[in-house]
């Protein structure tokens, strides 16, 4: 599955719960792609990585307003 997400941090950690819940039923990973605007949380790639759910994280250059 792809998650893409450009909005703000407290809306994706909600979603979460669905890649986590999509890994557990359906047995297949997620790859995030996240806006550069996620890249000033340090540690957030790296936590997403420690997840079972997650395949990969990509950075977008595009950065909402």
């Amino acid at each position: 599955m792809i998650l893409t997400h450009v909005g703000a941090l407290g809306d994706f950690i909600p979603s979460l719960t669905i890649s986590n819940y999509y890994y557990k039923n359906e047995n297949e990973k997620t790859t995030f792609i996240l806006s550069d605007w996620f890249k000033k949380f340090v540690g957030l790639e790296e936590f997403l990585m420690l997840q079972d759910f997650t395949e990969k994280v990509v950075f977008d250059p595009h950065v909402p307003d």
